[in-house]
């Protein structure tokens, strides 16, 4: 299984929109990339944003894809359409990640 983190950082200048991150955007991706291979589609918001404690990052999405292939194919066929959505959230460039996953 592939599992891509797209992890967006907590910065001083930082806006986001967590209601549109979790109920516009999300939604968006899974019905756009489910055709193409998405087998799950999780995320973190962050608890503690400000102070000492504060998160690393505001908030973290992890989509799992069969394989890299379905990954690619995903981002081919939709990935300019999701990508035009980030700016009505955040102007924040988020961190990707992609990596094997698995479970002990």
């Amino acid at each position: 299984m592939l599992r891509v983190a797209v992890m967006y950082p907590n910065t001083i200048d930082a806006d986001f929109d967590f209601d549109y991150f979790q109920y516009d955007h999300l939604p968006l991706v899974k019905k756009a990339y489910q055709a193409h291979g998405l087998v799950n589609l999780e995320f973190d918001i962050a608890v503690s944003t400000t102070g000492d404690n504060k998160a690393a990052y505001l908030a973290i999405a992890y989509l799992s894809f069969k394989d890299m292939a379905a990954f690619m194919a995903a981002m081919k066929a939709e990935g300019k359409m999701v990508n035009a959505d980030v700016k009505n959230y955040t102007s924040i460039k988020p961190t990707i990640q992609i990596s094997k996953s698995a479970t002990c």
